[in-house]
């Protein structure tokens, strides 16, 4: 499983070649559920696969620690590519392909730059800003389940 740099800027999709993909989402965010079910409605094709990381039972072949999975969206290609955070993001917004004219501008460098930032403050505070009462995370430390 080949894991790609969060520094990546490129992301090499063609819509012929992408089968499915699988997304480790965070099932007790309030903000990841609304998007993972926004996801799933644009997904006329039925490529992603969204795995709840609260419910994953970690198997040999990925080699993920829990606390990673809990940090950022991952995303594993068919290919075994990974992909993290706001690049695991921009690859699924270019396969779902209903974006029209975004499409080139999330191509673009400046685009990345910005991306990654709000989407790790995004990710680093998404229980602040979803209001969850029900999480098992204080100040982004797992508490047991």
């Amino acid at each position: 499983m080949k894991n790609i740099p969060k520094a990546s800027y490129s992301i090499n999709i063609q819509q012929e070649r992408v089968r499915k993909v699988i997304v480790f989402y965070d099932g007790k965010c309030n903000i990841c559920v609304k998007a993972k079910n926004l996801i799933v409605f644009l997904d006329k094709h039925k490529l992603i696969k969204f795995v709840n990381l609260w419910k994953f039972q970690n198997p040999k072949r990925y080699k993920f620690k829990k606390q990673d999975l809990h940090q950022e969206l991952h995303l594993i290609t068919d290919r075994d590519d990974v992909y993290r955070g706001y690049f695991a993001v921009k690859y699924i917004l270019l396969i779902i392909k209903r974006l029209g004219p975004i499409e080139g501008v999330l191509k673009t460098s400046f685009v990345d730059n910005l991306g990654v930032r709000v989407y790790e403050f995004i990710a680093r505070n998404r229980y602040k800003l979803s209001y969850c009462k029900s999480c098992n995370i204080i100040n982004n430390k797992i508490l047991e389940e």
